[in-house]
């Protein structure tokens, strides 16, 4: 009786959840490592703020902060998409948070064995060092493994257009570049807070980087996202036209290539860009291959 129960039960089992793949785990893990290396530097702006000639410092090397701090998620990621795998089911929280040190050090431990073998004396100086890097693997793990989906909202394009190719790459182009711009007109503000000439810009960057990246993770029309992408980018046509007409040309070639990553960015998702490419896809097969 007792076998024909659980064979029953066997039988009407409901099936067990798809696991999602590795490439959602090693999203997690870099998104949530870049944040986490962006609220150190943060941090430690707030306890201390920097004087004007330290401020270049901060501002100049957070890409390879976040650089850092992506790597870090990235191997996070694969620990737990790997654990996870072998567990067969989602991991608990708490699990996730012991396999952060793990990954931790056997990061860590690579990364010595490489930079030994290179001939470079590199060690750990202080506690700190250490608290720090096993906080932030320790973060990435809570993060990695969730429902949460980075990649999806980077690359999400309009629901009106089926082409997922070009708004999937202006989509990841511009939205990583405004979180990155956001990030660093954010520390900006800080390292400026005594200076007053150049506060004011920086005010202006920070608010220009907030509202565009709201405008372009937030699901609206086509009708609506144009004019408010050419509202939100008339401080950078105004930065070209009054400020950088003097300037050195590599400032105004970065601020033509931010002005055309958004210009492609709203072509990708105008359904006449696509009306035109199938016309004239349709017209060169008509007197080209027929």
């Amino acid at each position: 009786m007792i076998a024909s129960e659980i064979l029953s039960l066997s039988n009407y089992q409901l099936p067990q959840p798809k696991l999602p793949g590795i490439g959602r785990f090693l999203s997690q893990g870099a998104a949530s490592g870049a944040i986490i290396y962006f609220l150190i530097p943060l941090f430690v702006l707030l306890w201390d703020p920097p004087y004007d000639s330290q401020s270049f410092f901060f501002v100049l090397f957070l890409p390879f902060v976040l650089v850092w701090g992506m790597l870090i998620g990235l191997f996070a990621g694969l620990v737990i998409w790997a654990s996870t795998r072998l567990a067969g089911r989602r991991l608990h929280v708490a699990v996730r948070g012991a396999l952060g040190i793990v990954a931790v050090v056997i990061f860590a431990a690579a990364l010595y064995s490489l930079l030994t073998a290179l001939g470079a004396n590199w060690h750990w100086s202080d506690s700190v060092t250490y608290a720090v890097y096993v906080g932030s693997g320790v973060a990435c793990c809570l993060i990695t493994g969730s429902r949460l989906q980075p990649w999806r909202e980077l690359v999400r394009g309009s629901e009106a257009i089926k082409s997922r190719v070009l708004t999937g790459i202006t989509g990841l182009a511009l939205r990583a570049l405004l979180i990155c711009g956001l990030m660093e007109s954010i520390l900006a503000v800080i390292c400026l807070l005594q200076n007053l000439e150049y506060r004011a810009y920086a005010l202006i960057a920070l608010g220009h980087f907030a509202i565009a990246s709201a405008i372009v993770f937030v699901r609206m029309k086509f009708w609506l996202l144009l004019p408010l992408a050419l509202l939100v980018n008339l401080p950078a046509a105004w930065l070209l036209e009054v400020i950088l007409k003097n300037e050195l040309p590599v400032y105004r070639y970065l601020t033509f290539s931010y002005l055309g990553i958004w210009a492609a960015f709203l072509v990708a998702r105008c359904s006449l860009t696509y009306s035109v490419l199938s016309s004239l896809k349709e017209e060169i097969r008509y007197y080209l291959i027929d």
